[in-house]
């Protein structure tokens, strides 16, 4: 984003009062809008469906690239139940005959 677009986005007022101050911005979604910074540039994007089904497209390459070593059907884990407690020894003294 250039001077002109960051004029529109923040002002006039507010971009002469930054005049040789560097900006750091945080991510930030405005609208269908969202700007952060990438290589000490403000940039943006405009949130719709195409930019979506890009985000998609990434996704899904980035899986691709590990699925040489991903399992498609893991073993399930064994399953451990914790143990009981130990039943209490029930004396016999009393019922001796």
């Amino acid at each position: 984003m250039g001077p002109a677009g960051m004029e529109k986005m923040f002002g006039a007022a507010t971009m002469e009062a930054a005049a040789g101050i560097e900006l750091m911005l945080g991510d930030c979604l405005m609208g269908h809008r969202f700007t952060t910074m990438w290589e000490e540039k403000a940039v943006t994007c405009d949130i719709n469906d195409a930019s979506g089904k890009n985000l998609d497209e990434i996704v899904d390459a980035f899986w691709a690239a590990f699925s040489p070593v991903i399992v498609p059907t893991p073993a399930p884990a064994p399953k451990a139940a914790p143990s009981e407690p130990p039943v209490p020894r029930v004396s016999d003294k009393n019922n001796r005959q």
